[in-house]
């Protein structure tokens, strides 16, 4: 019998809840257990009774176990139901900011507040607050409130703000203000109607402030309008009023007007300063009176402009007018008298402050030479040199009054030409000298005239050639200067002596013959040649001497010589230099290479000999003839008319025509000569090395000797030197004879800067008139214009002596001469002038 009942053992934890939960309990509860004596563990059962609210609330459980016998074990427990939290508040979401305060507005906004509670759930809230004393920049607190039902307070709280910002609005008069003259109380008036309404204090005073115009001169002023409401709050608004004086001062002018014949500006200020002005705002201002002063005193009417400048600047002006009128001339003094000039003294006009003008009102009237005259402008006419000339002084002042004054000058040309220089003397010229190098004046470096720039050069002597008793010729020409009015020079004179052209030689065949006659002396060779190899002047031939020479004494001379060819018989000479057939000439022997068998046929050694002969018979042969150059290898000679029989007594004259002699030119490629280096002694020389044996290349010994025998048949028996030609000369000769018509040659030099010379043939004494023109036909030159003699002219034209710059590029010139004898003779000419 099992009557212990079981033990139960009650959850070891105790529980504790703020809101009642049955589950949380029994989950508790279940924690029970009980043991059994018998039954070992048993189930236990808890019960209790909910707590009618959650506000501390002490539950008592009862856990119960019954074994199988039916007993049944107890035990109890308590746990705590205790709701000790607030409900929790949420606020607005929104801020609330308002310009005016508005309780309705507050309340409506408070109550979008709501309150959560842990165990009740939703619970109401409520708010307050304390009205704001003003709305300006207040902050209001609102407090939220929420109680559940164990009285446990939730609160929270929220501003909101009451600011009003807003200024008062101001509406300003609507009239605009206008004035010319600034009046305060004007402005006041118009002010005042201006009001103002605020957005919380409703209608508000309104104030006008401004500063006051610094003047009346358009002047914007701005007016500002002000409210303030409770707040501070300032509104405003600004309206301008404009003062603006536009009305210019009235000016009385005075009432008469000056008049005056020179201007004065003294005079004029005086009586402008009575002019006067009033003005609206001003009253009295001052008057300036201002004029342009007339450029001159030439009836001039000068307006005077009034002129009156209130404080704003209006302007008003007057004018009125004076008249300024000069009518009197000026007074010239100091003219020179009327005078009479050569062409190359017109005096200069007088120099500054020697003709003088005075005037009344002008200080420096204008004093001015105009100068005329009745120069004929072609400077060949002689009116180009004599004409009068006429200065006129004119003075004229500012208003062109003028007065003037003259001198008349009279200009004539009496002065003839003059020579500057005289023509070079002594001038010696070689013989046969062509042309003969007479002296070619220039205007202005060897002649020249007082006026006329282009002188007339007239060869009064064209060319005289007169033989003098020595040989020499006298080549004369003669100049005279005639300029436009016909003034002539002195003439001038120049000799040029040719030198000697006459020169004797004598053949071989001469030396060799026994009965030749020089016609200088009449002598026969015997008779000659003791003359040219006297004793103790032996001649020796070939080269060098004593081993390569000849020895010619003047014992054995005429022996020797009559062995030459073409004289007597020709004979052979020996090795020793003995004749084969008596007599032997008893010549000494020497070594000197003879050739062709040692005969005395040896044509070089004969000609050899021939020559040193000759230069011993005229001893100016040998320096006087020169040598040509191998381009002119014909010398040509003239034959002699002795007129009394007599060679070389200085009245021997050419006759005949020319004849030539050849001179190989490869002789004087040999010897080196240009024409003028080198003479006969060269060529003696040349032969007598030839003889000796030297080289003669590039000539051969026959050219050698040909060269020789030209020199000794060109002068035979006194014959005249007529230069050396390419060619020989022509069969037939013209004789030079007076000109028989017109001509113009052509300028020279020819093209031509600065100076040129023109030449022209007139056969019979002609009025000549020769120009020159340019290319656009104009004369601008007049060379020549009047009477000329028969024969060849020269005139020279200086562009350097225009009065006119010519260009460079073709010009022609211009003849036309009428002769004595009734004919004429017209031709033109080109020219170049190059720069």
């Amino acid at each position: 019998n099992d009557v212990t009942a079981p033990v139960v053992t009650v959850p070891a934890p105790a529980l504790s809840m703020e809101c009642y939960d049955a589950s949380v309990v029994q989950t508790w509860a279940d924690l029970a257990t009980a043991l059994d004596n018998c039954d070992g563990s048993v189930a236990v059962s808890a019960s209790w009774t909910p707590p009618p609210n959650n506000c501390n609330q002490t539950v008592t459980v009862t856990f119960t176990a019954v074994d199988n016998c039916g007993n049944t074990g107890t035990a109890t427990k308590d746990f705590l139901v205790n709701d000790v939290t607030a409900p929790v508040v949420t606020v607005p979401v929104t801020a609330l900011s308002m310009q005016c305060y508005d309780a309705a507005v507050v309340q409506a906004w408070a109550n979008t507040a709501t309150a959560l509670d842990n165990c009740d759930g939703a619970v109401s809230v409520s708010a307050n607050w304390t009205a704001p004393p003003d709305n300006c920049i207040r902050t209001v607190t609102v407090t939220f409130t929420a109680v559940d039902n164990c009285g446990n307070t939730g609160t929270a709280t929220k501003d909101f703000i009451v600011n009003d910002n807003t200024a008062p609005v101001i509406t300003v008069p609507s009239a605009a203000l206008t004035m010319e003259c600034y009046d305060a109380s004007a402005v006041q008036t118009w002010a005042s109607n201006a009001t103002a309404l605020d957005n919380c204090d409703g209608s508000v005073s309104v104030s006008a402030n401004w500063t006051p115009p610094p003047d009346n001169c358009n002047q914007t002023v701005t007016v500002t309008f002000t409210a303030v409401d409770n707040c501070g709050n300032i509104g405003t608004a600004t309206k301008d009023f404009l003062v603006d004086d536009n009305t210019p001062p009235v000016i009385t002018v005075p009432s008469t007007s000056p008049t005056m014949e020179c201007y004065d500006a003294a005079a004029v200020r005086t009586w402008a300063d009575m002019a006067t002005a009033l003005d609206n705002c001003d009253g009295s201002v001052v008057v300036t009176p201002t004029w342009t002063a007339p450029p001159d005193n030439c009836n001039r009417t000068v307006t005077v402009t009034f002129t009156a400048v209130d404080n704003c600047m209006n302007v008003g002006t007057a004018t009125k007018t004076f008249l300024v009128n000069d009518i009197t001339p000026p007074v010239i003094s100091g003219v020179p008298v009327d005078a009479n000039a050569e062409c190359d003294a017109v005096p200069a006009p007088p120099g500054p402050g020697v003709v003088t003008a005075t005037d009344n009102c002008d200080p420096n009237p204008s004093l001015s030479m105009s100068e005329t005259n009745t120069k004929d402008p072609n400077a060949a006419h002689c009116g180009h040199y004599s004409y009068q000339i006429t200065r006129t002084w004119t003075a004229t002042d500012a208003c062109n009054n003028t007065s003037s004054d003259a001198q008349v000058i009279t200009v004539n040309d009496t002065q003839p030409p003059i020579w500057l220089k005289s023509p070079p003397a002594n001038v010696v010229v070689d013989c046969a000298t062509d042309p003969i190098p007479f002296w070619d004046p220039q205007y202005g470096t060897d002649y020249d005239d007082n006026c006329d720039p282009n002188p007339t050069l007239d060869l009064v002597v064209i060319h005289d050639i007169i033989p003098q008793p020595d040989g020499t010729k006298h080549h004369i020409r003669t100049w005279k200067i005639v300029d436009a009015c016909n003034n002539e020079s002195v003439t001038q004179t120049q000799i040029i002596i040719e030198s000697r052209c006459q020169f004797a030689s004598l053949t071989q065949g001469f030396y060799g013959n026994i009965g030749g006659v020089y016609c200088g002396n009449g002598m026969t060779a015997p008779q000659l040649l003791p003359y040219l190899i006297p004793i103790a002047n032996d001649l020796v031939v070939g080269d060098p001497p004593n081993t390569g020479s000849l020895t010619i004494t003047n014992a054995t001379a005429v022996c020797i010589l009559g062995y030459l060819p073409g004289g007597g018989t020709a004979s052979v000479l020996t090795h020793n230099y003995q004749f084969n057939n008596p007599p032997r000439c008893n010549i000494t022997p020497n070594t000197m290479p003879l050739g062709a068998g040692g005969r005395f046929r040896n044509i070089l050694l004969s000609q050899t000999i021939t020559l040193a002969l000759n230069m011993r018979l005229d001893l100016t042969i040998g320096g006087g003839v020169k040598l040509p150059p191998p381009t002119l290898p014909y010398m040509w000679t003239y034959a002699s008319d002795y007129v009394n029989g007599v060679c070389l007594d200085g009245n021997d004259v050419e006759t005949g025509l020319p004849q030539p002699f050849y001179i190989p030119p490869a002789v004087m490629t040999a010897i080196g000569s240009n024409g003028s280096n080198k003479d006969l002694n060269d060529l003696l020389a040349f032969a007598n090395a030839a003889l000796g044996g030297a080289s003669t290349s590039p000539a051969t010994l026959t050219e050698v000797s040909t060269a020789l025998d030209a020199y000794n048949k060109g002068f035979d028996n006194a014959r005249f030197f007529a230069g050396y030609h390419a060619a020989p000369p022509p069969k037939t000769v013209v004789p030079v004879t007076a000109p028989k018509d017109f001509a113009l040659d052509q300028n020279h030099p020819n093209p031509f800067n600065p100076i040129t010379t023109i030449s022209f043939t007139i056969p019979v004494e002609c009025e000549v008139y020769l120009s020159i023109f340019n290319g656009l036909g104009e004369e601008i030159a007049v060379l020549v214009d009047r009477m000329v003699p028969a024969g060849t002219h020269a005139v020279s034209w200086n562009i350097g002596n225009m009065n006119i710059e010519l260009p460079s590029g073709v010009y022609t010139y211009r003849i036309h001469a009428k002769g004595v004898d009734d004919r004429e003779f017209h031709n033109v000419k080109k020219m170049m002038l190059v720069k």
